[in-house]
């Protein structure tokens, strides 16, 4: 009596291609999802440093008796963002701010008197953080 095996070990070439598939699938969605974390986080870090050279210049609004003229907010703003930025005032009580962040441009556009803003993508102008 002879005993012979004809047991087939290892993975058929169809089963390997398909597992490799799932698997390409699975990373394009991984890689996918963690670019918009990184992009989310990198508006959600511009946004909040764009609040805090707002309160910048609203602080030194109320140290000047509440008025825009002689202030140097646009060099104290640079100072803080240690960026080009540009601060630009419509009437006595509202204020843009124009600042890079990671090569991206945004711009906040904030009332003193109430401390209300937004942080806007420049370019898209999709609205990142409204307070």
């Amino acid at each position: 009596m002879m005993n012979t095996f004809n047991k087939k070990s290892g993975f058929t070439l169809l089963e390997l291609m398909i597992t490799l598939s799932i698997m390409g699938i699975v990373i394009a969605i991984s890689v996918l999802s963690y670019n918009y974390v990184l992009q989310h986080n990198s508006d959600r870090s511009a946004a909040a440093l764009g609040e805090a050279a707002f309160q910048i210049i609203k602080s030194q609004y109320e140290k000047n008796d509440f008025s825009l003229e002689g202030m140097e907010s646009e060099s104290k703003v640079q100072e803080f963002l240690k960026s080009d930025a540009q601060v630009e005032t419509e009437n006595s009580t509202t204020v843009d701010i124009l600042y890079f962040y990671r090569n991206k441009k945004y711009k906040l556009q904030g009332d003193l008197r109430t401390n209300k803003f937004i942080v806007e993508d420049s370019k898209s102008g999709d609205i990142i953080n409204e307070n």
